[in-house]
């Protein structure tokens, strides 16, 4: 399971599939642990999550999954609005200023 890495796929994709081996092994009486599992998520991410990993890694507890989701489908998200704007930090500063001038009018 630790050979599961995250090729231009979303985060949804990508935890489907690390579930999918998860369900596999369970299928054949083979349980796999919370942090083994955790561990192979980790494990499988592009550096562009360097942060999230961080933060999950530090937590004294290894943090549930869908406390793990929520993480990736966060960072997924501010992974794709840097995209669409990459040359200006405060692109979403600027539009949600462009936004509120606008209902002012």
């Amino acid at each position: 399971m630790r050979a599961v890495t995250f090729d231009n796929e979303t985060i949804e994709e990508y935890l489907c599939k690390i579930k999918g081996y998860v369900d596999e092994l369970a299928s054949i009486d083979v349980p796999v642990r919370h942090e083994e599992c955790v561990d192979a998520l980790l494990e499988g991410l592009p550096s562009d999550y360097a942060p999230v990993v961080s933060v999950i890694e530090s937590k004294k507890h290894t943090p549930s999954i869908v406390e793990i989701e929520a993480l990736l489908y966060g960072h997924e998200t501010r992974l794709a609005l840097q995209q669409r704007c990459p040359c200006d930090k405060f692109c979403f500063v600027k539009l949600h200023s462009r936004i509120f001038a606008s209902k002012r009018l």
